[in-house]
């Protein structure tokens, strides 16, 4: 990363203030006031430290995610998400979980970066085009592999995170 797309915590929020002075509000989709108070409370935008705290999470959880899926555990751990226990209990319930059904696909949202593994059991890359057709332009890239993809998955959502911060 560059160092003239490195900006601190200030400088985001300066950032951030003289764009809503401008009335260019960077939020879009809340009102000035609610985005003059979300500015002050920003938890960080420095993508350095970001990055660091998200990678150690990010390498366990991905480890699991691998594992359950090699293991055969995708079903039961799938289940469990609404307190059940089989693969029957949570088809019933995945349609709760459809952002299109719920009309979200089409609200305002910020930029965002799809990623995705073309070969991908636990999230299909359809889920990924389905929303590339909804609501404001995303962009969206597809990885080798399966579950989040192989290769440069990590520099390629920080190069673009820290992009959009500068």
């Amino acid at each position: 990363m560059s160092a003239a797309t490195f900006r601190t915590l200030l400088e985001t929020r300066q950032w951030l203030r003289t764009h809503l002075e401008q009335r260019r509000n960077p939020f879009n989709a809340i009102d000035h006031e609610a985005a003059a108070r979300h500015i002050e409370t920003l938890p960080g935008a420095d993508p350095v430290s970001w990055a660091g705290h998200w990678l150690s999470e990010a390498e366990g959880f991905a480890a699991r995610a691998r594992e359950t899926e090699e293991n055969g555990e995708r079903e039961p751990a799938r289940a469990r998400i609404f307190g059940g226990s089989t693969l029957a209990e949570y088809v019933a319930r995945c349609p709760e979980l459809s952002l299109l059904d719920q009309g979200d696909l089409d609200l305002p949202s910020c930029p965002l970066l799809l990623a995705n593994g073309k070969d991908d059991r636990q999230n299909a890359s359809a889920d990924l085009h389905l929303a590339l057709e909804h609501g404001g332009p995303k962009t969206g890239r597809m990885f080798p592999g399966g579950h989040m993809g192989e290769g440069p998955v990590l520099p390629t959502v920080l190069d673009r995170l820290a992009e959009r911060l500068s």
